[in-house]
């Protein structure tokens, strides 16, 4: 023991609320919630893990920012930047990502990005759908891990972003099993 503990990146990457039982809580997003609050104080306890990248989109993306806020919290309550506990960054894909949603996701959006220890934006104002994947290339590139909550469907945010991990050699956690053997 005495070494030096290393600082490992995690990001998240995962389907929006239609592609797990809707926009209304239901017992599949109460799985996967249960799945990322396990795997991310897992991560935080054992594996050295200290920053977490959230894309910030609905669904996932957002649950886990929610997740990795109350953990900072916790473990970092006065936010320092000296203390490499617990920090939340928003990787947000373009200004505006927000603006066409609705206003509960858009309040919940400003409340979390307020909450954040970082924010990067990785390109600039305007919807496009390769902003979305450069900002799940940036956070890959950036993560020495992948946290993903992906249904094995070959298209897709998700999909592209598992892949383009896999192939960069970086450590993928699909929780998709977990979730699945938690609703039995």
């Amino acid at each position: 023991m005495g070494g030096s503990k290393r600082h490992l990146k995690v990001c998240f990457t995962g389907h929006r609320p239609d592609k797990l039982g809707g926009y209304t809580t239901n017992p599949l997003q109460e799985a996967v919630k249960a799945e990322l609050n396990k795997i991310i104080w897992e991560l935080v306890e054992d594996n050295d893990v200290t920053t977490f990248y959230s894309g910030m989109a609905i669904g996932v993306d957002m649950w886990a920012a929610e997740i990795v806020e109350i953990l900072c919290s916790l473990l970092n309550p006065e936010r320092r930047h000296d203390i490499p506990m617990g920090r939340l960054c928003a990787i947000i894909p373009f200004v505006g990502q927000q603006n066409r949603w609705p206003i509960e996701s858009q309040l919940k959006w400003i409340k979390l990005i307020h909450k954040a220890d970082d924010l990067y934006f990785v390109d600039k104002e305007g919807y496009a759908p390769w902003k979305l994947l450069n900002r799940n290339k940036w956070m890959v590139d950036n993560s020495d891990m992948v946290i993903a909550v992906w249904n094995g469907e070959p298209k897709g945010g998700t999909a592209h972003c598992v892949r383009y991990a896999k192939k960069h050699n970086k450590k993928v956690i699909n929780l998709w099993e977990a979730i699945h053997a938690r609703l039995g």
